[in-house]
């Protein structure tokens, strides 16, 4: 996009929000810099109130929004962890589209809320299987009956999108979750790839892994957890002694899926993963756990090296690949 074509487009996101949301006039204040598959601005209306707005020309973008908006309000729903508070989503005129939610002032790092953050996270992925449990537990007496509200299945109910490409498609339920990552998950990233890259190497590497990749989910009983999708730092932060998480990508995944990122970039304290794993240790499957865990960060691996057009990735997924082979 030319410097005079990028102006036309951002006149044309102000011009859509003035029209389509409650708040009058807006001013631009500034560019928000960080995100590797959007763009985002911050505006302020004429009374102070600051908005937060993403925006993406990509032909997918509204999918994409219009998935994170059913997002924060699903996880707000749990009642376990603060989310910002959305506002809409809106097509933009000439191509893409654009959501706006509430700034949230004074937001920064976690330094010191680990304690809380695993705490928080963990009543996230807990809260469907306790609803599973206790429907089942009621089931078992006469007489009572309630309609279900939790899930069952693996999947979601919106098109949710890992990066710019890897789409989990609408409404796609699996009754079991080695079939659901192994070959709509695992094997899409794989075939992305050798789309983007031609690397016969890792292509080769697939039919290897194949066969071993049942032996991590025998004998294992995963139940389907409210996942954030793209849980890591930069989508957490703290602000007045509370925790908030932003840009999720949700699905009804193992909880143990959640972590595919943190476990690949090493950088949460210590206290999360102590208070986390202590919460959840009755809803995971400890049988090839850590066998699985290298499978996630295979995955992610390969899903960050398209989305950020990083060959050297690919090589630390073979390298991992390789370890899971020879044993």
């Amino acid at each position: 996009m030319t410097e005079e074509s990028d102006d036309t487009y951002q006149c044309q996101i102000k011009e859509t929000l003035e029209n389509e949301l409650d708040f009058g006039k807006l001013k631009k204040l500034s560019k928000v810099t960080g995100g590797i598959v959007n763009k985002a601005n911050l505006y302020e209306t004429q009374d102070g109130k600051k908005i937060f707005v993403k925006y993406s020309s990509r032909d997918n973008a509204l999918d994409m929004f219009e998935s994170e908006f059913q997002s924060i309000i699903d996880i707000r729903s749990t009642k376990a962890i603060q989310v910002p508070n959305p506002i809409k989503v809106l097509k933009h005129p000439d191509r893409g589209a654009m959501f706006a939610v509430d700034w949230i002032e004074n937001l920064k790092p976690v330094e010191k809320l680990w304690s809380k953050l695993g705490e928080q996270v963990a009543d996230l992925h807990l809260d469907n299987p306790k609803k599973l449990m206790k429907e089942r537990k009621e089931a078992n007496v006469v007489g009572k009956y309630e309609k279900s509200i939790a899930v069952s299945k693996f999947g979601y109910n919106y098109s949710s999108y890992m990066g710019p490409t890897f789409k989990i498609e609408a409404n796609r339920w699996f009754d079991d979750w080695e079939t659901c990552f192994c070959q709509t998950w695992l094997k899409a990233q794989f075939d992305e790839v050798e789309k983007k890259f031609g690397n016969r190497e890792l292509i080769e590497k697939w039919s290897l892994l194949e066969r071993k990749l049942p032996e991590f989910f025998k004998d294992a009983f995963f139940w389907p957890s409210l996942n954030h999708g793209d849980l890591c730092s930069i989508n957490i932060g703290e602000v007045n002694e509370d925790i908030v998480i932003y840009d999720p990508m949700c699905s009804y995944s193992p909880l143990e899926a959640d972590h595919t990122i943190i476990q690949l970039e090493n950088n949460f304290g210590k206290e999360f993963h102590e208070v986390y794993w202590k919460k959840v240790n009755n809803y995971v499957s400890n049988e090839k756990l850590k066998l699985r865990m290298e499978l996630y960060k295979i995955f992610a691996l390969l899903l960050c090296s398209v989305a950020e057009n990083d060959k050297t990735l690919i090589k630390q997924a073979i390298e991992i690949i390789n370890s899971i082979i020879l044993e």
